[in-house]
């Protein structure tokens, strides 16, 4: 029998697996919460609640709705005060900044990505068997793929009206299927790089070039931030014609005279426009080595003497047992498409294959997609 001063614990052996499975409720839980509106919610009602004043406000159950709230609390989401007679709840500093449907691109569409995502892993049991194909990855790409589950609560996945509470106010028309899938991705690309974007333009400093092409350059996001950082610098921003269409359509008017968007194909026989400055970020993990040949060619050809390529890809460790999160994408990449992640000193074999030198690469630091590698082509 234990004394009273023993410490008791579980076998920590089995802590691994048990964080592993937890980490699925987590992760179920904060999804609900989006797809509920809980966090814009909170915000419109004067940004502090009760749970019961929510709950009537929403026709909840109190005693439920309590205990969602606190598990928020828990996960660092929400605030609550310390009064025991009806503690308020508010958004926390990082819901603020992050999971408002207000103050886009939130993260809540990389969430409820994520969960999408995870539905292809669920597929490994044929991937493994039989390899992995680029299919649902190019449907997603042009539009074709329902991509809205990246983004959408359930009431606008069903088409459904809602005002600023997500309450029904009438029936709408069903919009244009693939514009909306389209931007759905588009938005879910940006939401994965804005906790990182501004690290990415600051890696290495590039404030000598002149002209910047982003290849796959989706919205323009990153573009923007590097004509922002670098004053000088005109942005080019290369990619399909119906994610151009979409992205001029959603062009900030200040952003006009210095990105243009242009209609391209990496794989067609059509060179890339001549520039010292080049973009891809998270280009290079799609694509087979066939594929990345032609990228590749066609890249260092359009680069000027003396340019830099900048590629933005999560770096594995050189023993490829981590970092967690690049493993994780690593998989991924198997699942979706024909893709995988890479180490530094593969990165430096593949870009070195086409002539590229002095390949560096810099980590960045916190719970990101994003890693930065640098290369240069030789002056003539």
């Amino acid at each position: 029998m234990a004394s009273d001063d023993t410490v008791l614990r579980s076998d920590p052996l089995a802590d691994p697996i048990m964080e592993i499975g937890f980490g699925v409720f987590k992760a179920s839980l904060v999804c609900q919460a989006i797809e509920l509106g809980i966090f814009d919610k909170i915000e419109v009602l004067n940004k502090k609640v009760t749970a019961v004043g929510f709950a009537n406000n929403y026709g909840y159950k109190p005693e439920v709705t309590e205990r969602i709230l606190d598990a928020l609390v828990c996960y660092g989401l929400l605030n609550k005060s310390n009064s025991q007679d009806e503690p308020e709840y508010s958004n926390s500093k990082t819901v603020q900044k992050y999971l408002l449907k207000s103050d886009q691109p939130c993260l809540n569409s990389t969430l409820l990505g994520i969960r999408l995502l995870s539905q292809f892993v669920d597929k490994l049991d044929t991937v493994i068997k039989q390899g992995s194909n680029n299919t649902v990855y190019e449907r997603l790409l042009d539009g074709s793929e329902d991509g809205r589950d990246f983004t959408n609560s359930k009431l606008e996945r069903q088409e459904i009206k809602t005002d600023q509470n997500q309450n029904p106010v009438a029936e709408r028309k069903k919009t244009n299927k693939t514009d909306s899938s389209a931007h759905s991705f588009m938005v879910q690309m940006d939401s994965l790089l804005r906790p990182a974007v501004h690290a990415i333009t600051v890696a290495f400093d590039v404030a000598g070039h002149k002209t910047l092409l982003d290849l796959g350059g989706n919205s323009g996001y990153l573009a923007f931030e590097f004509i922002k950082t670098y004053p000088q610098l005109k942005a080019i921003v290369l990619d399909r014609p119906h994610t151009i269409q979409l992205a001029k359509k959603y062009q900030p008017a200040h952003t006009k005279s210095k990105v243009e968007f242009i209609e391209g194909d990496f794989f067609d026989n059509k060179k890339f426009p001549e520039v010292d400055l080049m973009m891809l970020s998270h280009i290079i993990h799609n694509w087979d080595e066939d594929k990345l040949d032609i990228l590749l060619t066609k890249t260092y050809q359009s680069l000027k003497p003396g340019g830099t390529l900048l590629v933005a890809e999560k770096l594995l460790n050189e023993d490829k047992i981590g970092p967690e999160i690049t493993i994780l994408l690593d998989v991924t990449m198997t699942t979706v498409c024909n893709g995988r992640e890479r180490t530094l000193s593969e990165y430096q074999k593949l870009l070195g294959r086409y002539g590229f030198q002095n390949i560096e690469g810099k980590r960045i630091a916190g719970v990101n997609y994003f890693d930065v590698i640098i290369a240069r082509k030789p002056d003539i």
